[in-house]
C-alpha cells in the first residue's frame, strides 16, 4: 500500500540468481532468525575478550569521584580531562595544551552503569548486552528492507549481508563500542518511524521520528549520520513539491541543530587531537575531510573492507587513494545506471550511503564507521543481484561485480567476522604486556623510551590496577612512531632522543597531536621523573630531537628504563656517557 506520495521504487520481477533452494531461506519467516543465529554463533570469540582497551579505563572511571567531572550524572563515561589525566602520567609530554574529548553520551553510559552495578566481574554479560543491542539493530534494519524492497528474499539477503559484515565486529564486540550500537538503533527505528508517516499515513511518526533520532544523538554522535539517510529519503523516496519534501525533514533537522547547539554549549567536542576535526572551529577542513572520508568509506564499503589499511595513508597516498574511491564509486554509478533510473529504492540507498557518510569527516575512516553505512550499502548490493539475476543489469563485468560482491559480503564476511576478534585479542596482550613490564612498585618511575602507539600508556594505571600489580611511582613515553630511535647519552644526567620522522609522524600517533600544536627549540615539559627539553623540531613543528633530564644522575636515578622489543616493552641498558645507540623502528604487528 503507498499513501502520502511515496513510492515503492521500481517493478518487482522475478530472480533466479541464486539456486531456488536458496530462496526460502531468505524470505520470510526464515530470513531474519537465521541472520540472528549466524551472528550469535561466529559472535562467540568476541566473549572471550574480556575488558579491552579502553574497556579497562571505563571500569576504572567508573564510580571514582576524583576521575569523573560529572560524578553526580553517573551516566557520562566519556569525559577526558587533561589535567588530571597528565597528573596521572597516562598522556604523553607532547600532548596539546589544548587537549580535550569530551563526549556527551548519557543512554549508552547507562547501559555500562548496568553492567557495572549488575556484573562488574563478568565481562561475557557486558559482551551479551552489546550483542543483544547488535540484534536489535539487525531486526530493525530487517524491518527497513522489507518495506523499501519488494522482493521478499533480495530484503532477506541483504538483512543476512548486514547481520554478518565483518566490519561490525567490532562494534558488537568491543564493550567500549557499544554507543554506536545503541545510536543506530534508535536512528534506524526514527527511520521506521518516519516511512511510516511519509507511507502508511502513521501520523504518531512525524513526532516520534524526531524524538528518536535525538534518543540517538544522546548515545552517540555518529547517529548524526541518520540525518543524511532522511536527506535521502526527501529526494528520492518522498514526492510532491520541493517545498514538501523539505518540510518533511525539518522537525529532525531542528533536532539536530538543538543537539549540536546544547553539544557546543556545554563544552562537548573534540579539540587538540589528530584524531578529530571539530566543524566548529574549521568548518572547511571538515569539509574537505568529509569529501575524502566519503569517498573512502563508500569505497570500503561497496568493495572489500579497506578502512582499516587506509588509516595509515598520509598525504599524497591518501589524495590517491580517496581518487580510486572517486573513480571506483562513479563505476558503480554507471555499472548500475539503468537500476538507478527506475528504482526509487535503488537511489536511496546509494544516496543515503554517500549523505550519511559526510558526518565522519570528523574523524579518521575506520571500520566502525561501516556500521550504519552499511544500510544503504548492502540495500544497493542487494538490489544489484536482483537486476544481474533478472537481466535488467548485463554484461560480464556486471555478473562478475555480483558474484565477487556475494562471495564478499557472504563468504569471505562469515570466516572474518569471528577472527576480527583476534586483532582486538592482540591489542589487549599488548595493552597487557606493557601495564605489566611498567609495574615496577612506587619505589621507582618507569620510562618507556619508544612505543608503537601511545594509547598502551593510557590505558597503564587502570589495567595494573584491575590486574592487582603495583602502580610505579610515575609512567612515561618518551617516543612514539613508526621510525628507529637514536638515544645518546650526552651527560651524566642527560639522554638525548632522535627520530629522523619526528614526532606525531603520522594519523595513527596524532591522537594526542592537534592540527595547530607547534612547538619551538627550547620548549620544556616537566614530568615526575624528569624534565623533557625540545632541541630540533620539523618544519611543521614537531620535535624531532629532544633532551631528557633526569632528576639524578642517570646511573643512580630511580627510574627503570624499558623499550619496545618485540610484543612489548622489557628492561633496557642506557648508553654510557658520550655514547650513542639505535632502537629499531617498532610496528603493532
Amino acid at each position: 500500500m503507498t499513501s502520502r506520495g511515496v513510492g515503492r521504487g521500481g517493478d518487482v520481477r522475478q530472480c533466479a540468481m541464486l539456486p531456488p533452494r536458496l530462496r526460502p531461506w531468505l524470505t520470510p519467516p526464515r530470513a531474519l532468525p537465521l541472520a540472528l543465529i549466524a551472528v550469535a554463533l561466529l559472535g562467540i570469540p568476541w566473549f572471550a575478550l574480556g575488558l579491552t582497551a579502553d574497556d579497562v579505563t571505563m571500569a576504572g572511571l567508573h564510580g571514582t569521584p576524583d576521575w569523573h567531572p560529572l560524578a553526580l550524572f553517573e551516566f557520562d563515561l566519556w569525559m577526558d580531562d587533561r589535567p588530571r589525566m597528565m597528573r596521572a602520567g597516562v598522556l604523553p609530554w607532547w600532548t596539546d595544551p589544548g587537549f580535550a574529548v569530551r563526549f556527551l553520551r548519557p543512554i549508552a553510559s547507562a547501559t555500562h552503569a548496568l553492567d557495572f552495578a549488575l556484573w562488574p566481574d563478568q565481562p561475557w554479560l557486558m559482551h551479551a548486552q552489546s550483542l543483544a543491542w547488535y540484534a536489535a539493530l539487525v531486526a530493525i534494519v530487517s524491518t527497513l528492507y522489507r518495506r523499501w524492497i519488494p522482493t521478499p528474499w533480495v530484503a532477506g539477503l541483504a538483512t543476512l549481508m548486514f547481520a554478518l559484515d565483518e566490519t561490525h565486529g567490532q562494534s558488537f564486540g568491543w564493550i567500549s563500542a557499544r554507543n554506536g550500537v545503541v545510536g543506530a538503533v534508535f536512528g534506524a527505528l526514527a527511520l521506521v518511524a518516519h516511512d511510516r508517516w511519509r507511507r502508511d499515513g502513521w501520523r504518531a511518526g512525524a513526532a516520534l521520528g524526531p524524538a528518536l533520532l535525538l534518543l540517538g544523538l544522546l548515545s552517540a554522535e555518529a547517529t548524526v549520520c541518520f540525518a543524511g539517510y532522511l536527506g535521502a529519503y526527501a529526494l528520492t523516496l518522498e514526492r510532491g513539491s520541493w517545498p514538501t519534501r523539505i518540510a518533511t525533514v525539518l522537525p529532525h533537522a531542528a533536532v539536530v541543530i538543538a543537539w549540536r547547539v546544547a553539544y557546543v554549549q556545554l563544552g562537548y567536542g573534540a579539540l587538540g587531537s589528530g584524531l578529530y576535526v571539530d566543524i566548529s572551529g574549521a568548518p572547511l577542513a571538515f569539509l574537505a575531510r568529509s569529501v575524502q572520508t566519503t569517498l573512502l568509506l563508500g569505497l570500503s564499503q561497496l568493495t572489500l573492507p579497506l578502512a582499516e589499511v587506509i588509516v595509515v595513508l598520509e598525504g599524497g597516498l591518501l589524495g590517491l587513494a580517496a581518487a580510486l574511491g572517486a573513480l571506483a564509486l562513479a563505476g558503480v554509478a554507471w555499472a548500475t545506471r539503468g537500476l538507478l533510473r527506475e528504482s526509487a529504492a535503488a537511489r536511496f540507498f546509494g544516496l543515503g550511503l554517500l549523505l550519511a557518510g559526510m558526518p565522519f569527516g570528523a574523524t579518521l575512516p575506520s571500520d566502525r564507521l561501516l556500521l550504519s553505512l552499511g544500510i544503504g550499502g548492502f540495500g544497493l548490493i542487494a538490489c544489484g543481484i536482483e537486476a544481474i539475476a533478472d537481466g535488467r543489469l548485463t554484461g560480464r563485468g556486471v555478473r562478475l561485480l555480483g558474484g565477487a560482491a556475494l562471495a564478499v559480503h557472504l563468504g569471505l564476511a562469515a570466516v572474518m567476522l569471528p577472527a576480527r576478534s583476534a586483532t582486538m585479542g592482540v591489542l589487549d596482550d599488548l595493552n597487557r604486556s606493557t601495564a605489566h613490564a611498567m609495574a615496577v612498585g612506587p619505589e621507582r618511575h618507569a620510562v618507556l623510551l619508544n612505543a608503537p602507539l601511545d594509547l598502551f600508556i593510557l590505558y597503564l594505571p587502570f589495567q595494573q590496577e584491575r590486574e592487582g600489580w603495583p602502580l610505579p611511582a610515575s609512567a612515561a613515553l618518551l617516543y612514539t612512531g613508526p621510525d628507529a630511535l637514536t638515544l645518546t647519552r650526552v651527560d651524566a644526567d642527560t639522554l638525548s632522543l632522535r627520530a629522523e620522522g619526528g614526532w606525531a609522524a603520522g594519523s595513527l600517533y596524532r591522537f594526542f597531536w592537534g592540527k595547530d600544536h607547534r612547538m619551538q627549540p627550547g620548549d620544556t615539559v616537566a614530568l615526575d621523573s624528569g624534565t623533557v627539553e625540545v632541541t630540533e623540531v620539523s618544519a611543521d613543528g614537531r620535535p624531532v630531537a629532544v633532551a631528557f633530564h633526569t632528576l639524578a644522575p642517570l646511573d643512580e636515578a630511580p627510574v627503570t628504563w624499558l623499550s619496545w622489543q618485540g610484543d612489548g616493552p622489557a628492561p633496557v641498558a642506557l648508553p654510557k656517557e658520550g655514547e650513542t645507540v639505535t632502537l629499531p623502528a617498532v610496528s603493532l604487528f
